[in-house]
């Protein structure tokens, strides 16, 4: 084929994004990675372990195409970051660590599955002063991810599971499950109701999940 093929990376990838907001023993320091966190005021959410945005070009004297695949990977919810820094603090403290035992109900998470998106893009100078672009964004109608559902562990929907009642166990047997959440975990408080299903709809983070799905444009320039 004529013409010269080109292959853009970009990539990047997430240490830490740790924050502490005073110096107070029971303000933890929580450490975001991996979590569609922070969620304090003043931040950005997104804290994804690595991004990668891939493009590859066909350019010839007078054209060009580009392909771009955009991915995100799997994250958990923020409150997870929360919890987790909680449990770090819990457990240096009652190994005779410094600060403060804290106390926590644990939530259940669920991943946010990874996320690919394609864009196809091209150019064509018809003549010295004409030239055409175009473009489909999103070119497989790639749906949103769910960051704010709660259904069963098992569910592939959503971020939170929460507990769920159980309609196969008597009423006791559900308490007994709910009175054992924690175990021997320090500062660990047992979750006293259960959270109903829910489908998460309308829940997603429209700064990285495409909300509007598949979309083409056509521009014309012609200069004098």
């Amino acid at each position: 084929l004529p013409g010269g093929l080109g292959v853009n990376l970009h990539a990047g990838w997430l240490d830490y994004y740790k924050t502490k907001q005073s110096p107070l023993p029971f303000d933890v320091e929580t450490d975001w990675v991996g979590t569609l966190g922070p969620n304090l005021t003043g931040t950005n959410p997104g804290a994804y372990e690595y991004r990668i945005n891939l493009g590859l070009n066909w350019i010839t004297d007078n054209k060009g195409i580009s392909l771009r695949w955009r991915h995100l990977p799997s994250v958990w919810d923020a409150g997870r970051a929360s919890q987790e820094a909680i449990i770090r603090n819990n457990e240096r403290v009652a190994a005779g660590g410094e600060g403060i035992l804290l106390s926590y109900t644990p939530s259940t998470s669920l991943k946010t599955g990874s996320y690919n998106i394609f864009d196809l893009s091209f150019n064509w100078d018809l003549s010295p002063t004409v030239s055409l672009r175009g473009g489909i964004d999103n070119l497989f109608d790639t749906q949103p991810k769910i960051t704010g559902g709660a259904g069963d562990p098992g569910s592939v929907t959503g971020a939170r599971a929460g507990y769920a009642y159980d309609p196969n166990k008597s009423e006791a047997e559900n308490l007994a499950m709910l009175s054992s959440v924690c175990g021997d975990a320090p500062g660990c408080v047992n979750p006293t109701a259960f959270m109903l299903p829910s489908t998460g709809a309308g829940f997603t983070n429209a700064g990285y999940y495409d909300t509007l799905g598949r979309r083409y444009y056509l521009g014309l320039k012609v200069q004098f």
